[in-house]
């Protein structure tokens, strides 16, 4: 600096300014050195998170918040991560953090929207995905999101129709693929989602996930060969997947190959040894091992309604079990020797009469046509174990189904599996508990149905005196829950108790067990049958027809 005064440079002034100058130059470092630490750690954080480790971002995310308490996009991102992990009020935390310094990112609103949905709230999950659609009414996301909301409260027709959005605003975006196919699954639509899904993989090739909903479609229409390829296509792609593996052993152990579904538990186990599904197959694969005398034996202990009222059980177990042959004959006698004497529903069916029932479980047990422009007629001859998936089916193809009459004839209907009755009702009614069980134990088991529910101008039932059981369940719900229903015909069987049945298909049996009551809304027709609202004198169908129109 020039000193006017003696005209020289000061020495004070020089060390002065080279100070401050090193002192901006120490903070400027400083700074460069903490924002781009803060900078390299926002980025491992980013990676991180594209790659699925949530933990790891959520630490590189910490770091950079320490010196980055401004970053939007760095808040977002790390309530993601906490979302990812299930960690949901830490997640909301850092979303309404984002949302402070930077209100306009549609993103933010969507995914604090999403937290909503997990935490159940759904007023607030609406409120904040109107506002994501509100700043970019062509968000994906928001759409998305807008779809879980509805199938979280069972709209599923408003679900399918916001993913299908969603998809259409970005064909490359893979959760509302997987969220569509996850309701038409729930939907009990098993065809229609085997043909989305494997749409899909023509996108998402890699998704084992999608191949899982394809196998489990295959499984519940017992298809179990089917299944398995699928799984094995999956395998493929991750081989070390213990899920899978246990899975694959499952379908074996269905399709009666307990070779192989073993071989498959063992592989599972070997990944991970704590795999409770893998070791339950273990166990079911034991039990399965046992002599046929036995496993009847056992059948028979656990699940008889009336077992304490069996005279000399033990006594008469071990003679059937010490026969070296076992002949359908033998079991035949062993069944009618422990009933006791007033169990009429307690039987063996074999040879023919098993041939017949075999084919009538793979039957379709539904006709339907219309009978006039308003009335839609369908006819329930048994309840396999498809019956329940058949009728939705012919339901949901009903135009206007609210402004139409639905004609169900149960006549000469004895009844079958007691879920498909409860499926059934399950479609038709509101959210309540459509039936329960109720075994010797005094134990009880709850069938349910969801607010989703298709509904009718009127419902009209047809029954006879041959109408029982599961028919009458899906009568009686009917009854109960709905004030359009008019039965029309005779006084039902009255067969209030239910049956679980032992099959053996290479012997040609199958062992039909009394084992429990069924109540709905705690009434139980047992020895009484229903009432017609309207009785029919004659057994034609004319006579039926008649009242009907």
């Amino acid at each position: 600096m020039y000193n006017k005064k003696n005209g020289k440079i000061s020495i004070l002034a020089i060390i002065i300014s080279a100070s401050v100058a090193a002192f901006v130059l120490y903070v400027l470092l400083i700074y460069f050195i903490f924002n781009s630490g803060s900078k390299n750690s926002f980025n491992k954080g980013k990676k991180l998170l594209n790659q699925s480790d949530y933990y790891g971002a959520i630490n590189y995310f910490n770091q950079a918040e320490k010196s980055d308490k401004k970053n939007s996009i760095l808040y977002l991102n790390l309530g993601e991560a906490y979302f990812r992990i299930k960690k949901y009020e830490e997640a909301l935390t850092n979303f309404n953090k984002s949302l402070a310094i930077t209100s306009t990112n549609p993103n933010a609103f969507a995914f604090k929207a999403y937290d909503y949905v997990m935490l159940e709230n759904y007023v607030e999950a609406d409120k904040f995905c109107a506002e994501a659609l509100k700043l970019d009414p062509k968000n994906a996301f928001a759409y998305n999101v807008k779809g879980q909301i509805s199938y979280s409260k069972y709209n599923d027709e408003d679900a399918l129709t916001n993913f299908d959005k969603a998809i259409k605003l970005n064909k490359n975006y893979y959760e509302p693929y997987i969220n569509k196919i996850k309701t038409i699954y729930d939907e009990k639509e098993y065809l229609n989602c085997i043909t989305f899904s494997k749409e899909t993989l023509k996108k998402f090739p890699k998704s084992v996930e999608i191949y899982k909903y394809i196998s489990n479609c295959f499984s519940q229409l017992e298809k179990h060969e089917d299944a398995i390829s699928e799984l094995n296509l999956a395998l493929e792609i991750d081989p070390k997947d213990p899920d899978l593996l246990s899975s694959i052993g499952w379908e074996y152990f269905y399709n009666k190959n307990s070779s192989q579904a073993s071989t498959f538990a063992k592989k599972a186990l070997s990944i991970d040894p704590e795999l409770k599904d893998a070791l339950d197959l273990l166990d079911s694969i034991d039990k399965d091992s046992l002599s046929e005398a036995v496993k009847i034996v056992n059948f028979i202990k656990t699940n008889y309604l009336y077992f304490d009222k069996v005279i000399d059980f033990d006594k008469k177990a071990k003679a059937f079990e010490d026969l070296k042959t076992l002949t359908t004959k033998d079991i035949t006698n062993f069944i009618e020797d422990i009933k006791i004497k007033d169990d009429n529903f307690t039987f063996t069916l074999t040879d023919s009469d098993f041939n017949h029932r075999i084919t009538e479980k793979t039957a379709n047990e539904i006709t339907s046509k219309s009978l006039k422009e308003n009335t839609f007629y369908l006819k329930i001859n048994s309840f396999n174990n498809t019956v329940d998936l058949d009728f939705q089916d012919v339901l949901v193809k009903i135009k206007n189904p609210e402004q139409m009459n639905l004609v169900i004839d149960l006549r000469n209907n004895s009844g079958g599996v007691i879920s498909a009755a409860n499926n059934i009702l399950d479609v038709l009614l509101p959210k309540c508990t459509t039936s329960f069980t109720i075994n010797r134990t005094g134990s009880t088991h709850s069938y349910y149905s969801d607010e989703k529910q298709i509904k009718f101008k009127k419902i009209i039932i047809l029954v006879n005196e041959y109408t029982a059981s599961s028919s009458e369940l899906l009568t009686l719900g009917l009854k109960k829950y709905l004030n359009n229903v008019v039965i029309i015909g005779h006084t039902t069987f009255g067969k209030g108790v239910g049956q679980l049945t032992y099959d053996n298909a290479d012997k040609k049996y199958s062992i039909f067990l009394v084992s429990f009551y069924w109540n709905v809304k705690e009434s139980n027709i047992a020895g009484t049958g229903i009432m017609p609202d309207i009785a029919v004198n004659g057994t034609s169908d004319s006579y039926y027809i008649n009242k009907v129109t």
